[in-house]
């Protein structure tokens, strides 16, 4: 059995045992840093709503955004309390430099609602994407905005899947699986240039660190 099987069943089994709450802890859950797959959840719960069990897909969706809400926010929280000192002392170890850091800064406080509402759509992004948000100080109305729409969306689209495919629910990650593998393909591609870029950078000349040069207010 993979791991990603098992960790369907279990949200599966939670599910069965806590009902509501348990759509909204493992949302909670899947908006950390906690590898929760929704796709193992909200199309369960929407098949519950075709047994009768849950009562709307509109209902269960809006319980799952709540958790995705609360997730989300306990993440961006900490982000804003621990990120910022976090990159600064350990930045160097990650290839993040200054400039960097900066530059991510200035592209949260520009353009982080329209990231955090299209990373609701991509694996392992989504969660993640609340812990950067927080560390640039992005502004907590349109990064709560933006998770809200996102995550309904998303959330609904999952549950209303599982609504009309009933006990053959499971199929849908199967459906999902090339566009979450080609997703993933494509990060770790960027992050192999990015490792590669930053490493022919640090050979070229000294090796900037955040003690010697603060980022830019």
């Amino acid at each position: 059995m993979s791991i990603l099987q098992g960790l369907v069943d279990l949200a599966t089994r939670v599910i069965e045992a806590l009902g509501y709450p348990g759509v909204l802890v493992l949302m909670t859950l899947e908006s950390m840093v906690v590898p929760v797959p929704s796709e193992g959840v909200m199309p369960f719960a929407g098949f519950l709503v075709a047994t009768g069990t849950f009562h709307s897909v509109w209902f269960v969706s809006v319980v799952a955004t709540v958790g995705s809400l609360a997730g989300s926010s306990l993440s961006y929280w900490m982000g804003a309390k621990w990120g910022d000192a976090f990159v600064h002392k350990w930045g160097h170890w990650f290839l993040i430099t200054p400039r960097d850091w900066a530059l991510t800064q200035r592209f949260f406080q520009k353009t982080g609602a329209w990231s955090v509402f299209i990373a609701r759509f991509l694996p392992a992004i989504r969660h993640l994407i609340s812990l950067p948000a927080g560390a640039t100080r992005m502004k907590w109305g349109p990064f709560l905005a933006a998770t809200a729409v996102g995550a309904f969306l998303w959330n609904y689209f999952l549950a209303y899947l599982g609504f009309k495919l009933g006990e053959n629910w499971e199929r849908i990650g199967e459906w999902l699986q090339p566009y979450e593998v080609v997703v993933i393909g494509l990060l770790v591609a960027a992050f192999i240039a990015y490792v590669v870029f930053h490493l022919r950078r640090m050979r070229a000349g000294p090796r900037a660190s955040f003690a010697k040069e603060p980022p830019t207010p």
